[in-house]
């Protein structure tokens, strides 16, 4: 058995998706199928559903999964402890987040922390299953990411221990019409709405994300709010980056969902406008991760600093 088997597997229970996992892993997908197969022949019974779409785990699989996750991360931590112990102090701190936290978030957050003098910082930005990835994997130190307040938490379940550092909210933008209000504006269940319908208004364009996306999970739950049915959309533009679909926005495409501090700039000198109610919004908190054993130095001491300093 070798240890890039038990990474693949993390990596395919984490994306639930064989070529995604596939290029986190810098190998081909039948190259990552081959090697999973090695570790369900060595194991003695199949750990993947392949049969489902996102593929699922198996009763063996979800039972091996624990010890395969803990496996790599310890090996992973052991390696990082042994390979520079005396310059911990003066070595760099990587977190991985989301591009939209690392823009609209992070600088000032971490400004506000005192980060211990000598630390060299580095920020990772990458999608929300890439960054658990690297974090999994000791690969960066910290995460830091989005969630929903009535989503389940399942990073507290996964040898991770976390804390909420922020809040901020998912609205409905939209970029100016010529007469300063929202170019593609939602409606709520009013007579303007009804009237509206009457006219048969033709459907907003919607910027909007990729469905198993965290973002485009909470979108999806916006959504399915029975106040919010009436609104008639068209796909227009799809995307994983919050930052693509911020700059599709500005630019009239269409009507968008993106954190509120990502877009407080645009917001303030009117480039965007916020075009939906309360109804269409829905709060977002902002989490730091580590994982749970990781006692080393530098990391305890960004640890208790944030914890101290929560916004």
């Amino acid at each position: 058995m070798e240890l890039k088997w038990l990474e693949d597997f993390v990596a395919i229970v984490h994306t639930r998706n064989f070529s995604r996992a596939a290029q986190m892993r810098h190998v081909t997908q039948p190259g990552l199928s081959r090697r999973l197969k090695s570790l369900e022949i060595w194991f003695g019974v199949p750990l993947i559903d392949r049969s489902t779409y996102p593929v699922t785990l198996t009763p063996a699989g979800e039972q091996f999964y624990e010890l395969a996750n803990k496996t790599v991360a310890d090996i992973n931590l052991a390696k990082s402890q042994i390979k520079a112990p005396q310059t911990e102090l003066i070595d760099t701190i990587q977190f991985a987040m989301p591009h939209s936290l690392a823009m609209g978030f992070f600088p000032k957050w971490w400004q506000q922390r005192s980060p211990p003098s000598g630390l060299t910082t580095k920020v990772v930005t990458d999608s929300f299953t890439a960054c658990v990835e690297m974090l999994s994997n000791r690969t960066c130190q910290f995460l830091i990411c989005y969630l929903h307040p009535e989503s389940r938490n399942k990073l507290n379940e996964n040898s991770f221990e976390g804390m909420k550092i922020g809040d901020d909210v998912f609205i409905p933008v939209s970029a100016p019409s010529h007469s300063g209000k929202a170019r593609y504006n939602l409606l709520t269940q009013t007579d303007d709405l009804l009237h509206a319908v009457d006219q048969q208004t033709p459907p907003i364009p919607l910027l909007t994300y990729a469905p198993d996306s965290f973002l485009g999970k909470v979108l999806a739950g916006i959504v399915r709010q029975p106040d919010n049915r009436h609104v008639q959309t068209v796909l227009r533009y799809e995307s994983t980056l919050a930052e693509a679909i911020k700059a599709e926005v500005l630019i009239g495409e269409g009507l968008a969902w993106l954190p509120k501090k990502m877009v407080d700039k645009e917001l303030n000198n009117g480039e965007l406008i916020i075009a939906g109610d309360q109804a269409w919004h829905a709060p977002l908190e902002i989490w730091l991760y580590r994982q749970a054993q990781d006692r080393q130095k530098r990391v305890t001491s960004v640890w208790h600093s944030a914890h101290t300093k929560t916004e």
